[in-house]
């Protein structure tokens, strides 16, 4: 779907486009007032998604550790 085909009466129930645009739209006005550095847009994206990243992976290696102490317990 192309940029021209965004519908804008579209609902913005979670996990719509119009839902994600106006997420963004709030983060684009403060580049578009130019006293915000642009770049701190990209940056702060990019430590979000290592945040979540690791926050996940983190997450994981819990769920494994739980799963063996389960499965040892299990097995007395």
């Amino acid at each position: 779907m192309t940029c021209n085909n965004f519908d804008h009466k579209e609902t913005s129930a979670y996990g719509t486009r119009n839902f994600y645009k106006k997420m963004f739209d709030d983060y684009l006005a403060d580049v578009g007032d130019g006293y915000h550095n642009a770049d701190n847009l990209i940056l702060g994206l990019l430590d979000s998604a290592y945040d979540w990243f690791e926050y996940h992976e983190t997450a994981a290696k819990r769920y494994k550790g739980f799963i063996e102490k389960a499965q040892e317990i299990c097995k007395d």
